[in-house]
């Protein structure tokens, strides 16, 4: 459930900025809806509704901006909620049986676009599928760790990690995923690949 509008929305991004509850709610528990997926302004559903929430405190007095701010603040508490339980490397997760029937090419294919959208729960559930996807090539000789670290995507260059990901691997063009954080210049992602 990420296709995207011409901006990079996707219907996750655009139901939070707008503090449709209902819709937030099942896009998140019955679709599946990925957290993580940033639109062309590198921004996440959550930090559109962050963003919508201060511009409307900023033009106080008018009734109708106390309702939505309410209702962003839930959908912002939803979402960060969910975002938590994505995060929570002690929830149990169970295999994808339709991953499962896939072959080996197109298992890799599925993971590495779950790795650059920084869908952490299909990534769970893909490496309990098959643990082998930690550390495979793609045809740029690039790792999910390297895929992770170019996204910028600091909450899977951890997971990938803890998971026993090779950071020294070296894709095609000589650049191991340090390099690709130092080209990003996100320093925590940095110090978690030095360590």
């Amino acid at each position: 459930m990420d296709s995207c509008y011409f901006n990079g929305d996707t219907p996750l991004h655009v139901a939070a900025a707008n503090g449709n509850l209902k819709d937030v709610m099942h896009l998140l528990d019955k679709r599946k809806a990925c957290l993580f997926v940033r639109n062309s302004f590198w921004k996440k559903p959550i930090d559109v509704v962050e963003e919508n929430i201060l511009f409307l405190k900023k033009r106080k007095g008018q009734p109708c901006n106390e309702t939505m701010i309410e209702h962003l603040n839930t959908i912002k508490d939803l979402i960060g909620n969910a975002t938590h339980k994505a995060m929570d490397q002690h929830t149990d997760i169970d295999k994808d049986a339709s991953f499962e029937k896939r072959s080996k090419e197109e298992r890799l294919f599925l993971f590495q676009i779950r790795v650059f959208r920084g869908d952490i729960l299909a990534i769970r559930r893909f490496l309990k599928t098959d643990a082998t996807l930690i550390n495979q090539l793609d045809y740029d000789d690039r790792s999910a760790l390297h895929i992770a670290a170019a996204a910028g995507h600091t909450h899977l260059v951890e997971f990938l990690l803890n998971q026993e990901a090779d950071k020294n691997k070296k894709d095609r063009y000589n650049m191991t995923p340090l390099d690709e954080a130092k080209m990003n210049g996100d320093d925590e992602m940095i110090d978690m690949l030095k360590g």
